[in-house]
Formats: C-alpha cells, structure tokens, sequence
C-alpha cells in the first residue's frame, strides 16, 4: 500500500512539473523577426543567426519580407501574410532594409507593421541601413514616416545612415530621436560565434558581385600575376546580377574551387525580370533542371573560406564585413555602393561597438544584463 501511494506521489509531482513546464513555454514572449532571410544572400541570412545566438530567452519566428521567391535548394518559398500570428515584439532587421520608395511594394512587412500596431507591439529596427535613391531623402523615403515614428528602438550601421535618419526625423516632426543609435553592422559578430578551424591552404577569395567579374581587366591582371590558388564563392542569391554566373565560367588558372549561390548556369529570371508566379517558378525550374545547381554554400563555410583566405577581393559588403572581423586583407576594388563607402575606416573597437546592437535591444526587451563577448 505504501509503495503505491508513493507511486501516485511521484506521478502527481511529475504532471505538475509537466504542466509547470508547458506554461513557462507557452508564457515565453514572442519575437517576429523580418528581414531579407531565406532568398539566398548569405549576409541577410547571417542576421537571423545572430538574434538567435544572443536573444536564447524568446522565442524568434523569423519571416522574410519577400512573399514569394526561390531559395538556394530551389524550393519555391511562399510567405502568405498570415492575420493570426500572435506576437509581442516585431523586430526589423538587420540589412539594407531601408528603402526608399519600395515601403508599399512589400506586403510582409506593411501586414505585420499593422498587426504591431494592432496588437501594441513595440517595433524595434536593428543594424539596418539605408539603400536606394537618397537623393531628395525627405520626399523618397515619405512612405517610411510611420513606419519610422512607430518604432522604440532604430540602430543603423553607418555615421551617415543615422544623419539621414536624424535630418528626417526633424523634417517630418518625429519626436524622440534618442531612439536612434549608430553601430557598426552585426555582421562584425558573426565570425565570433562560429567554430573556424585553421588549414594550410593558401588561396585567393574572390566573391562574386559588383566589380568582381570577368570583365574587369585589373581585377583579372591581379590575380593572374599572382601564383597564388584561387578560390571563387558566390554569397548571392539567384535574383542578383548575371555577372556572378559569368565569372563561374571562367578557366581561371589555379582556381581550385568554386562555390555556386544557386543556379550554375542560368538564373531564375527572363530577360532580367524576376519570375514571380509561382506557376511559372515551377515550369521554369522543371524546364531548366539540368542547368540549375543547388548551392553548395552556407555561412559557416563562407567564414571558413575567408578566415583562410590571404586576401578577399569581394564585391559584396558583407565579404568585406567578415574579412575586417577575421583580420583578412580584402580589396573592394573600387565597389562605389553606398553601404560599403559609408562604411567608417576599420579600428580597434569595431566587434565591441558591433556588440552594442544587442545590448540596446535586450535592454529594451528587459533582458538580464550579461557579458556577450566572445
């Protein structure tokens, strides 16, 4: 008798503990993340592991802002705006998110900006930067004014994208601009928080974009005069510029790797214009399957490549963000976006600075305060 009262005893205690532990689960805030996640960039894609790595006490659903797009797998994507998802914090960012002119193009993001507001979810915009026309700002960005006045928290990662940002705020009579910070790019982070492993290999990184291609005669005189091993990567995804698949078919001499974004071949895309329906997304992939390679890349293996690299020439800006975390001589050759020339010059406290973008926003989560260095 005694054995099975302690038995009932012990079953009790277990379902209360059971119980205990699915109300501390579903008691959990909620953080929807949106960002460029998910299509292919290996920069946009790095973001969502960062808020992961130091944000372990919520729950994160990370969203992309495309509704419809094709990964690196080519698995078609489709991101339907969905009226039920519950949250308590929506979280922007990172990336070149802020775009003049293309608010009321994205769905995702206007759907789940108003389900925020809805709801009385703080918006909080981190490590973004501004990218698109910013000549007359004021006027180009006007769709952005809510958006903007909304929000508890904006870091961006450049000098100048604050200035633009703090002029319109004024501009537009949008109170409280002590909620808008700069930080360098949480890009700076991530090469922390991944196992590297250092090899014997020597080699030349070129990462595909911009001035990175077959075209350019200095880029191809420098590498070529050189007896180094070559290295070709693309960080990309499937809807950026044709020059990436290009240099791909290129006999470089001493290339001994080339990593492909998506498609070997060809793009999803006809004449430059981006397949959006789904129906043709899937007759295109099935019409062109012997041409189209899925990826071979992720992002532990883009900061392995870099951190064994003996210099990066890379046309994307995170390549150029890594190869500055990793101590690894880059050149840009010349690439005039105005993300990499608003970039402020490398120094001594740019991980510490970086590490500033999560401090902010687990404060305003009311997070426990500890140490994030890695």
């Amino acid at each position: 008798m005694l054995i099975l009262i302690i038995v009932i005893i012990i079953i009790i205690v277990i379902i209360v503990c059971v119980v205990k532990y699915k109300e501390s689960f579903t008691n959990v805030p909620v953080i929807l993340h949106i960002s460029c996640y998910g299509y292919g960039n290996m920069g946009d894609n790095m973001y969502k592991e960062v808020f992961n790595k130091f944000i372990p006490e919520y729950k994160i659903i990370s969203i992309s802002d495309h509704s419809l797009f094709v990964d690196r797998k080519h698995q078609i994507i489709r991101n339907i705006p969905k009226d039920d998802l519950k949250f308590d914090y929506l979280l922007f960012g990172g990336g070149g998110l802020l775009l003049a002119d293309k608010l009321q193009k994205s769905k995702n993001i206007l759907h789940y900006f108003n389900l925020a507001k809805k709801y009385n979810a703080p918006l909080l915009v981190v490590s973004c930067g501004i990218q698109g026309n910013i000549t007359n700002f004021n006027n180009t960005f006007k769709d952005w004014k809510d958006f903007i006045d909304y929000a508890s928290l904006i870091t961006v990662r450049s000098p100048t994208d604050k200035q633009l940002l703090y002029d319109y705020m004024i501009h537009h009579n949008i109170g409280n601009v002590e909620k808008l910070h700069y930080f360098r790019d949480l890009g700076y982070i991530y090469p922390r928080i991944v196992p590297k492993v250092r090899t014997n290999d020597k080699y030349i990184t070129l990462i595909i974009a911009g001035p990175i291609h077959d075209k350019n005669e200095e880029l191809l005189r420098q590498i070529q005069n050189k007896p180094n091993k070559i290295i070709i990567m693309n960080m990309g995804s499937i809807y950026d510029d044709d020059n990436n698949n290009r240099i791909m078919q290129m006999n470089i001499p001493n290339t001994i790797r080339k990593y492909y974004g998506s498609g070997k071949a060809k793009e999803l895309t006809t004449k430059n214009t981006v397949i959006l329906n789904q129906k043709k997304m899937e007759e295109y992939l099935h019409q062109n399957r012997n041409d189209l390679n899925p990826s071979d890349l992720d992002l532990q293996t883009v900061i392995h490549i870099i951190y064994n690299s003996e210099k990066v020439y890379t046309g994307r800006y995170h390549g150029m963000i890594f190869s500055r975390s990793l101590g690894i001589p880059y050149s840009t050759m010349g690439m005039g976006t105005n993300k990499v020339l608003w970039e402020e010059p490398d120094s001594s406290d740019t991980y510490e600075n970086s590490l500033k973008n999560i401090e902010y926003l687990r404060k305003y989560l009311n997070l426990k305060n500890v140490d994030l260095r890695i």
